[in-house]
């Protein structure tokens, strides 16, 4: 080895494992392949549309509208949480051990999704009848009505979402 700093290192990494930074890169492109680009274009989607709604209401709307609208969200959020946990989430992991066929495995969780959402539909309902009847903001009411009457849709939309992420039809998921 050279007494200069850095001069005679390269052959010893070599032989140690290490691998020249012009051969690291197919292994890198390798690890990004199809299958993550379409997982972190779709996260990209919905977090892009996310933050443009948020964004024009914002503007759009006053500050309490725009807290209202952040309240529906994070309710709604936890609603899809709720979702994935009782539903989405033993379907993904019972998938290759179902106990009918495989489309009668995912009818059951299809069919458990819409008994939830009948579930929170109702639940959103009394409470915007309690709201109502207890002298709540018509803002509050108003927003709680809105979310009785779209939460349905937006857990079939997760729903399908997330179901296409178990089967791996990340393009469709995408879409």
């Amino acid at each position: 080895m050279s007494s200069l700093p850095g001069v005679g290192r390269g052959r010893a990494r070599r032989r140690a494992g290490a691998r020249p930074a012009s051969r690291r890169w197919p292994r890198v492109l390798q690890l990004i392949s199809c299958v993550h680009a379409l997982a972190l274009a779709d996260q990209a989607v919905v977090s892009a549309a996310s933050f443009l709604t948020m964004v024009i209401i914002g503007r759009g709307a006053d500050s309490s509208q725009l807290g209202a609208y952040a309240i529906a969200i994070s309710v709604l959020a936890s609603c899809f949480t709720i979702q994935g946990s009782l539903i989405t989430l033993p379907y993904s992991i019972q998938r290759h051990r179902p106990l009918g066929t495989p489309a009668e495995h995912a009818g059951s969780a299809l069919a458990h999704s819409g008994l939830l959402a009948m579930g929170i539909v109702a639940f959103m309902a009394a409470t915007a009848l309690a709201l109502f009847a207890g002298g709540a903001h018509a803002e509050l009411v108003a927003m709680t009505w809105a979310l009785a009457a779209v939460a349905p849709f937006a857990l079939f939309r997760e729903f399908c979402r997330r179901f296409s992420f178990t089967q791996l039809w990340l393009g469709q998921a995408l879409l």
